[in-house]
């Protein structure tokens, strides 16, 4: 597996390793042979070239500052220095998040699940309290609230929601190649 980073937020300088890399059939690429490239695509396109480190990869990227917030993936290739063949040995998703030190207003880091789901408890904890009507009338027009059962639903999908997403964060970058340290 490549050591490129999960997360970092925009206007970092991102540097990370990468020890020789074995590819499927076996193959060792080291940088005096190869040379090892990432392309990251999302809101904006990225692209590095690592330079050699040992027998082994070093990547930065610094042109950070001024990439948008969001989620990128990203595919490294080797390509062989004497003959220019390419070869994608890996893929990923990084997340870039906003540097909070460059906004000047105000920030809501939550994500759209967990601001639903904050809604949602909102509403179930307002009609627990009494405070909200299910349903009135007015000059004629009808108002219904979302019947309490269907809120609880809502709360529990919500949360299956807020666990996949929190599992996929947790998890490993697709491995397209096998890794040595």
């Amino acid at each position: 597996m490549l050591n490129v980073p999960k997360t970092f937020a925009a206007g970092d300088s991102v540097v990370w390793t990468d020890a020789e890399i074995y590819g499927a059939d076996g193959l060792l690429f080291t940088s005096d042979v190869y040379s090892l490239s990432f392309a990251f695509r999302g809101t904006q396109a990225l692209n590095a070239v690592a330079v050699a480190d040992g027998a082994g990869f070093k990547t930065t990227l610094t042109a950070t500052a001024n990439i948008a917030p969001g989620d990128y993936f990203w595919q490294a290739y080797i390509t062989k220095i004497s003959t220019g063949e390419r070869l994608t040995i890996a893929e990923g998703r990084t997340r870039v998040a906003p540097n909070l030190a460059a906004l000047t207003t105000a920030f809501d880091g939550r994500s759209e699940t967990e601001k639903q789901l904050d809604q949602v408890n909102a509403a179930i904890s307002a009609r627990l309290a009494g405070k909200a009507v299910a349903e009135y009338q007015i000059l004629g027009r009808n108002l219904k609230y979302v019947p309490l059962t269907e809120l609880q639903e809502m709360r529990r999908q919500l949360h299956r929601e807020l666990n996949q997403s929190a599992q996929a964060k947790n998890g490993r970058n697709r491995r397209l190649a096998r890794f040595t340290r």
